[in-house]
C-alpha cells in the first residue's frame, strides 16, 4: 500500500487524501505498488509514480490530493534489477559491485508533459530507459518505454538510480550513477542527461572531475 500525507498551511498542519481535515497518512494506492515518487506539476496536479512487480505505475490527482485516479501504466513488461542480479544479504548489486541497487522509477511533469526514467537490464546490463506522455498520462510514448541514450556504449557499464527533473522552461534533466571498469578497477562516475525538446531526445555528459572507488575501505578520522 501507498500512503498519503500534505499540507494546506505551509506545513504547520497535515492531512492525508480527501475533503476535509483527513488524518494524515491515508492510504490511496493498494495495487501492490511500491518505491513511490511524488511530483507537483507547474498545473497543480500532483504525480505519484511506483513500481509494481514488472510495470511502472502512475497515480494523478487534479484536485489538490482530495482523489488520485490511476493512468495507463507508462511501461509495462520491464525487467528490474533485482529480478535480473546476482543478490548479497536479500539485495540486488551489480556485477563487480558489493552495494545494493533496486529498479526505483523517478518522473517529472511540466505542463502535459509527463517523463518517467528507471533502471532497466533487460539488455543484460543496467541501462536507464524512459516513457513520456504528453497528454497528462493517458498514453505514452511507448508500451514498454525506451532507452534514455542512444549513443553506444560499452556493456561493461552500468546506469542506475535515476532522478529526473524540469524546470520552470520545462529543459528536462536526469541524473544517474554509471559503474564499471575505469579504466580497470570498477568505479562510479555521475551522469548527467538532458533534454531540450520536451524529452523527445537526451543528450548527456559526465559531470564527476574523476570516477570514485566504491569497494575501498574508508577510514573514519574523529575530530
Amino acid at each position: 500500500m501507498i500512503d498519503f500525507a500534505r499540507t494546506k498551511d505551509h506545513g504547520a498542519t497535515w492531512i492525508g487524501p480527501g475533503a476535509g481535515a483527513t488524518a494524515a497518512g491515508g492510504v490511496i494506492i493498494t495495487d501492490g505498488s511500491h518505491y513511490p515518487e511524488i511530483n507537483v506539476g507547474n498545473d497543480g496536479n500532483v504525480y505519484i509514480v511506483s513500481i509494481n512487480g514488472f510495470n511502472i505505475t502512475l497515480y494523478v490527482s487534479t484536485d489538490g490530493g482530495d482523489t488520485f485516479s490511476a493512468k495507463p501504466n507508462p511501461a509495462n513488461g520491464i525487467t528490474p534489477l533485482d529480478s535480473a542480479l546476482s543478490h548479497i544479504s536479500g539485495w540486488a548489486v551489480l556485477p563487480g559491485g558489493n552495494f545494493r541497487v533496486i529498479t526505483d522509477p523517478t518522473a517529472c511533469a511540466f505542463g502535459d508533459t509527463v517523463t518517467v526514467a528507471w533502471a532497466d537490464y533487460r539488455e543484460g546490463h543496467s541501462r536507464i530507459y524512459f516513457s513520456r506522455s504528453t497528454d497528462g498520462g493517458n498514453t505514452w510514448s511507448s508500451a514498454s518505454g525506451q532507452p534514455l541514450l542512444t549513443a553506444s556504449i560499452p556493456t561493461g557499464l552500468h546506469h542506475f538510480h535515476p532522478q529526473i527533473v524540469t524546470d520552470p522552461n520545462g529543459v528536462i534533466g536526469c541524473s544517474f550513477y554509471e559503474f564499471g571498469s575505469k579504466p580497470t578497477a570498477p568505479k562510479i562516475d555521475v551522469i548527467m542527461a538532458q533534454s531540450f525538446d520536451g524529452g523527445a531526445t537526451f543528450n548527456h555528459f559526465t559531470v564527476t572531475d574523476q570516477p570514485w572507488d566504491v569497494l575501498a575501505d574508508i577510514l573514519v578520522v574523529p575530530i
